[in-house]
């Protein structure tokens, strides 16, 4: 739900129970109404002042157990660069029978950056705290991210990108990582696979499309991963992804 005036969206859950609808999960984080300022995750953290939109709500089984999950963004509502995205997950918990909503990153993953300036938005985890329900989420944030079904009792594949800027040639790019999702206890689990960070083979120019702030990356993202080798043994974290002839 957005708020008719200042503040951060509000997502709502309800389940169809014997004919009526019943909320099971809200979560609004406390935001300042502020829009069109730099992000920073540590300031974020003590001053929440810039507002969150609920981006990319995405229900897919995570690890093929017959249940869905609920996969959406909090898009960061800033007017400069870097696109900033907190991912966060919902899952229907057996043993406390509720659903539990939790960050999808809630760890700094590996990063896929080796040549580049990682933006200062990535480098720290952010707090989205609903005082109201005394909830918060702690989660690293990512440019644009998609997830992908096995299909079966298997581990879901997770694309993330982080747009950079090269040290050596000031070029932008995205830096691609793929990574396996599973869930254990309705919580995510995230294992690096491997990553590029280069432009190629995608062949986006980043500096061209930069100015809309609005954009993403989810479809390229879902092209780079379907083109990885199927068979392709999980790596260390610094590992290429090898991609098919």
């Amino acid at each position: 739900m957005r708020p008719e005036s200042a503040g951060s969206d509000e997502l709502r859950i309800y389940d169809n129970i014997d004919g009526r609808l019943r909320l099971q999960i809200a979560f609004q984080p406390r935001t300042g109404g502020l829009r069109g300022a730099l992000l920073d995750p540590a300031h974020q953290m003590r001053d929440p002042s810039i507002d969150y939109a609920v981006d990319h709500a995405d229900v897919i089984d995570v690890d093929g157990d017959g249940t869905r999950e609920l996969i959406v963004s909090y898009l960061a509502q800033t007017t400069y660069p870097p696109v900033v995205r907190i991912p966060t997950i919902v899952a229907w918990d057996d043993r406390a029978a509720r659903y539990r909503l939790s960050p999808l990153l809630s760890r700094a993953l590996p990063s896929p950056i080796h040549r580049a300036n990682e933006d200062k938005a990535f480098r720290g985890a952010y707090a989205l705290a609903d005082t109201t329900r005394r909830a918060t989420l702690h989660g690293f944030g990512v440019s644009s991210l998609v997830v992908m079904s096995a299909g079966g009792p298997a581990a879901s594949l997770l694309a993330e990108g982080i747009e950079a800027d090269e040290t050596t040639s000031g070029r932008s790019l995205l830096a691609i990582s793929l990574f396996d999702l599973t869930l254990i206890h309705a919580r995510p689990s995230v294992s690096a696979k491997c990553s590029l960070d280069g432009p190629r083979p995608t062949g986006v120019d980043l500096r061209a499309i930069r100015p809309v702030l609005s954009s993403d990356y989810r479809r390229m993202l879902r092209r780079v991963a379907s083109t990885l080798a199927p068979d392709m043994p999980g790596t260390t974290v610094d590992g290429s992804c090898h991609f098919r002839e």
